[in-house]
């Protein structure tokens, strides 16, 4: 999948088009996790079962909570790597990701690219207060 369809696809619209509060509530928490959460505690956040936040959540946001904060904990590290320089070691640390590695696969899962490949013409919309 391309980044930039990916994402420009789904900020814009998602919270706005999230007509469950709770479904709201979090995704501002994984917002502002910056995607390093467990769904358990995301569960426990909303006072919900995983299961039903689940459901509740692909119903609404179209995507399981599980793969919306990879998708946000993607896009922080992209934003790291690209706007502040740091060192990909540290940015997988910054990140939440288990080591360097864990993050170069998501990067190929998301973006299609490794994290020293990152192309020049690439655009972030709607996820700039990440």
């Amino acid at each position: 999948t391309d980044v930039k369809q990916l994402l420009s696809e789904l900020q814009p619209v998602i919270i706005e088009n999230a007509s469950n509060s709770i479904v709201k509530q979090a995704l501002t928490f994984i917002r502002i996790a910056g995607g390093r959460t467990s769904i358990a505690d995301l569960a426990v956040s909303v006072k919900l079962s995983e299961r039903q936040l689940n459901r509740l959540f692909l119903a609404h946001v179209g995507l399981p909570p599980k793969t919306y904060a990879s998708i946000i904990q993607f896009h922080r590290a992209l934003r790291l790597l690209k706007d502040h320089g740091l060192k990909a070691t540290e940015v997988a640390y910054e990140a939440g990701y288990s080591d360097q590695s864990h993050m170069i696969r998501r990067f190929q899962r998301f973006g299609g690219f490794s994290p020293v490949a990152i192309p020049r013409d690439i655009s972030l919309p709607g996820f700039s207060a990440i």
